[in-house]
């Protein structure tokens, strides 16, 4: 792949968010400034309390741009390949051109590619960023095959186009979402689960993230119980909400655990209330039952095995002759009878 020589270009003259060779979906590229740089001050701070836009805004304050930008020239446009973050930076310092390496506007789409991949490598650290480059690809009109054997193994996949297909399904996420994988470091399993949800429940349920502590494993429950609510009680995702009052839970006090806790009871009430009637029923006689403090009960959370575990913790053996003989009591062999009632 030939460069022109190195020129000197207006900023006004690149395209930059409307690059083609920016990720889709609203996410920054790889390095790019996500809100204005700070201005830079003759204020005296450690580099270790600096971010590194700040570094690199003082640098191009002090020497100019070092690196010159790469610029593809594409129907009478410059549009920006590497060098999101240097131009970013260069327009809130005020500078009115930037050097930029050209290339020319035959070069292949694909080739182009290949050296954004290099030039921005953790763009495909995270499969959610995998996915967004090639949907960026595949947008290009790069073929199958191309993106199969040249962007899917520097990006940690094998060339397979079962895989290209998956990481496709996957950039067709919400941008909040993808956003969200890419920032929870989500694996492609994890990714292409939420795939399977209606697009209208992972934009309403990731729109409050961060009012919710979600993890993978909490957002799939959530997901998939209200997907079950509105499947078997054949209700949309507004009537959900109005029924179990699921904005006033996110819109509550207390910390995102305590909310995320509450949602996840609510439902599970809902979808399981015959289960969630029988555990209350059963932590109530539980309760009633006067243990020693060394003894402990549990049994199946999905109530499919009718027994009783019976955990004894000790340390001395005459422990466990007062643990049986305080066990030898009326009111827990009642308790226990109830509990077996119900299993």
């Amino acid at each position: 792949m030939s460069y022109e020589d190195t020129v000197e270009l207006e900023i006004s003259q690149i395209e930059e968010s409307c690059s083609r060779y920016r990720l889709p979906s609203g996410a920054p590229p790889s390095g790019s400034a996500t809100r204005p740089a700070p201005v830079v001050t003759t204020a005296t701070v450690s580099d270790s309390a600096v971010n590194p836009d700040q570094l690199l805004q003082r640098s191009i304050a002090a020497r100019g741009i070092v690196a010159p930008l790469i610029v593809h020239d594409w129907q009478d446009r410059y549009h920006l390949v590497d060098g999101f973050k240097r131009i970013s930076c260069a327009r809130h310092l005020g500078l009115k051109k930037i050097p930029c390496r050209v290339l020319p506007s035959e070069t292949d789409v694909a080739s182009i590619l290949e050296l954004v991949l290099h030039e921005r490598h953790d763009t495909v650290a995270t499969a959610a960023g995998a996915a967004r480059f090639l949907s960026m690809a595949e947008a290009l009109g790069v073929a199958a095959e191309r993106i199969e054997k040249d962007f899917l193994p520097p990006a940690g996949f094998r060339a397979h186009g079962k895989l290209r297909k998956q990481l496709l399904r996957v950039a067709r996420l919400p941008p909040t979402v993808l956003s969200f994988c890419e920032e929870k470091r989500f694996s492609l399993k994890q990714c292409s689960h939420l795939t399977r949800h209606p697009r209208e429940l992972l934009h309403t349920l990731f729109a409050h993230q961060e009012r919710l502590a979600l993890s993978a494993a909490v957002a799939e429950e959530l997901l998939d119980r209200m997907s079950e609510i509105m499947r078997i009680e054949n209700i949309g995702l507004e009537q959900l909400f109005e029924d179990l009052h699921l904005d006033e839970i996110i819109a509550a006090g207390g910390s995102n655990a305590q909310r995320t806790a509450t949602l996840r009871t609510v439902l599970r009430q809902r979808r399981f209330p015959r289960l969630c009637e029988i555990e209350a029923r059963m932590s109530k006689a539980l309760s009633a039952m006067p243990l020693p403090d060394c003894v402990s009960l549990s049994w199946d959370p999905s109530l499919e095995r009718r027994e009783v575990l019976v955990h004894i913790r000790i340390s001395e053996a005459r422990q466990w002759l007062d643990a049986v003989e305080q066990l030898s009591n009326d009111e827990i062999a009642e308790g226990i009878d109830r509990l077996l009632e119900d299993l």
